[in-house]
């Protein structure tokens, strides 16, 4: 028998938690360029403590000089590189993945529209033509809004955290007596054909 374990509100860290995560959504939807700035530089500076600690590592390392392994230099270097652009050019890198994305998208837009017109006496003409459509309005939307990616995550942050605040909140008043079902594993045979 296995046993499974249903999701308990019954402490208030998962409320404490809810919040938090609900209050981080609201922080990154209406302090985008802020909130961007920041993680680029938490990113950047993590990048930048991984370098210093793999050139820490291949200085120090016995092992290190008696193999002849130079990957741990290449990859301290390109931490340090990136860690540095994300610091100090952290727009240009939105601007650069957002640019890209958008037209990577608008690419497969283009694509299913010419895919649609292959197709075009079936009944696949419309769907595909309505999903380059999108598509295309999607990736040329990407281009053009920025800080498109925090926005997004903030907005599924905060639907997240009001859903675990209402589950919070459901739980007080339907306290359920079980919070742990027992499910009896089905016996099957494999048969040959």
């Amino acid at each position: 028998m296995k046993k499974i374990e249903i999701k308990n509100y019954g402490s208030v860290l998962s409320l404490i938690y809810a919040i938090l995560i609900l209050t981080l959504g609201v922080l990154l939807v209406s302090y985008p360029d802020e909130s961007q700035k920041f993680i680029s530089y938490v990113i950047g500076g993590l990048l930048i403590v991984v370098a210093v600690i793999k050139f820490t590592w291949v200085y120090f390392s016995k092992k290190y000089q008696e193999k002849s392994g130079k990957w741990d230099i290449v990859v301290a270097i390109i931490s340090l590189l990136l860690g540095l652009a994300c610091i100090l050019f952290y727009e240009y890198i939105e601007q650069a993945l957002r640019i890209g994305l958008g037209i990577i998208v608008a690419f497969m837009g283009i694509n299913r529209f010419i895919n649609a017109f292959k197709v075009l006496k079936t009944k696949m003409f419309i769907p595909l033509l309505v999903m380059a459509v999108l598509l295309i309005g999607a990736g040329v939307f990407t281009i053009c809004y920025q800080n498109l990616a925090i926005i997004g995550f903030g907005v599924i942050l905060i639907i997240f955290g009001a859903l675990e605040i209402a589950g919070y909140i459901c739980y007080q008043f339907v306290k359920p007596e079980q919070t742990t079902i027992e499910v009896k594993e089905a016996e099957y045979e494999i048969v040959k054909k």
